[in-house]
């Protein structure tokens, strides 16, 4: 996500710089679709987070 973010804010900082007006459209898009890629990761819940799964008896047999 870090390299989503970072690239984001590169794509960001050049249109804020000023590019020439044929390479806004396809940049806008990129940033749009860089956006709507780190939010779908923000608000994804992962089954696999630790701390969602519930603790289970230790059960010495399974060493």
């Amino acid at each position: 996500m870090a390299v989503l973010i970072a690239l984001r804010d590169e794509v960001a900082g050049k249109i804020a710089a000023g590019i020439a007006a044929r390479e806004l459209p396809t940049n806008a898009r990129l940033l749009d679709e860089l956006m709507r890629e780190i939010e779908a990761l923000e608000r994804d819940d992962d089954p696999y987070d630790a701390a969602l799964i519930p603790d289970e008896d230790f059960d010495p047999s399974m060493v």
